[in-house]
């Protein structure tokens, strides 16, 4: 209908201009409380008809932990709060670990030589507490049982020999006798590694989280050798043992981020990684005994620069909109550390052990298997 101005010329009302809704609502910047996703949909006045969210062209819904919407003929809107990450106000994950080690050969007997580790179990576990849907805290512990290997050698007629070179004052007739034609040998070598570390995090929508935090981690990296050789006269030396052991302690900085990508129906991918550089303050203590004497008790310490990288891909599993299972493959790079297979040294003297190395390098990966829980 025409309207008409005073000198009675009509003239067309005046429409408003359409507006458009958001295309990501709510947006980062926006930083609304979150409220925790156990009670439903509190945000947007409760489930079913009239609980719709402007913009979304849904006019009912199951979840609004964000102050979204979910449509409830929807998967994710039955069995996640608009998502792959959830909006939960507080979460717990926890993971097995079933690490390998692929470096510190260390070879020091003719039999053959200590190579590729063994896997060891260990466990990973994140607190986490978001303050809005943006924000957060997280504490995750990360911890090994021993990666190890070991092998015996039992040789009745008595060949079996180390790789000792005796030197400045030490003898292979003499005080470390036992290291040579012995008829049995033992060796060993295992490492552990623990991390604890506290993160600052954001999110991005339900699509990516990063974060940035401080780390402490400890690796522990030994060697031992026991050894029999049997008397030739009276009074020799029978039985020798020589050990090193390599402590790293790393604290510093580091920064990360984790994509998440819900491939439909219950399941979803996510993968991270993080970075660091971190403080490394480590030391070698390398002991010698043959018949309870000890013969060598040295101890060596420096400081120094070593980087952390690292990474992993996992694929989740919903149970129910509070618990997830999930797999993932890990891999953790530790550079410039000290390690046992880095300072062995072959020569057998008085001050073996007294000049430390630390740039060697740790690689650790293996498979993790867990569970999500979400309140």
């Amino acid at each position: 209908m025409l309207g008409v101005v005073g000198n009675g010329i009509p003239v067309a009302p005046v429409q408003a201009m359409p507006v458009e809704a958001p295309l990501f609502s709510p947006s980062p910047v926006d930083a609304p409380a979150v409220t925790p996703i156990v009670g439903g949909c509190s945000t947007c006045g409760g489930v079913g008809a009239g609980c719709g969210c402007p913009g979304s062209g849904v006019s009912t819904c199951s979840s609004c932990g964000d102050g979204g919407c979910c449509n409830p003929g929807e998967v994710s809107g039955m069995f996640n709060s608009c998502g792959s990450n959830s909006m939960a106000r507080r979460y717990f994950i926890a993971d097995v670990l079933y690490l390998d080690r692929d470096d510190g050969d260390i070879q020091n007997s003719n039999f053959g030589s200590l190579s590729n580790f063994d896997p060891g179990a260990g466990w990973r576990m994140t607190f986490g507490r978001r303050q809005d849907s943006t924000r957060g805290r997280e504490i995750t512990y990360m911890g090994t049982t021993s990666i190890e290997q070991s092998r015996t050698n039992v040789q009745p007629t008595g060949i079996l020999q180390s790789r000792f070179v005796p030197f400045d004052g030490f003898s292979a007739a003499g005080n470390v006798r036992p290291f040579f034609n012995a008829t049995f040998q033992q060796e060993s070598k295992e490492t552990f590694f623990h991390s604890l570390e506290l993160n600052r995090v954001k999110w991005g929508w339900d699509v990516m989280k990063s974060f940035v935090g401080l780390r402490y981690m400890l690796v522990d990296d030994r060697y031992n050798m026991v050894s029999q050789s049997p008397a030739a006269f009276v009074g020799d030396a029978v039985n020798g043992s020589f050990e090193m052991h390599a402590m790293n302690h790393l604290i510093g900085p580091q920064i990360g981020a984790e994509l998440f990508y819900d491939v439909g129906y219950r399941w979803s991918l996510s993968g991270f990684s993080k970075a660091g550089i971190f403080a490394n303050i480590n030391e070698i203590d390398t002991q010698v005994v043959v018949d309870g004497s000890t013969l060598v008790n040295s101890e060596d310490s420096n400081a120094t620069i070593a980087g952390m990288y690292e990474a992993g891909i996992i694929g989740k599993y919903r149970l129910t909109r509070q618990a997830q299972l999930r797999l993932g493959y890990n891999i953790l790079w530790l550079g410039d550390v000290a390690s046992v297979a880095d300072n062995f040294n072959n020569v057998l003297s008085p001050s073996i052990g007294s000049g430390l190395g630390d740039e060697d390098d740790m690689f650790f990966h293996g498979l993790s298997f867990g569970i999500e829980l979400y309140r």
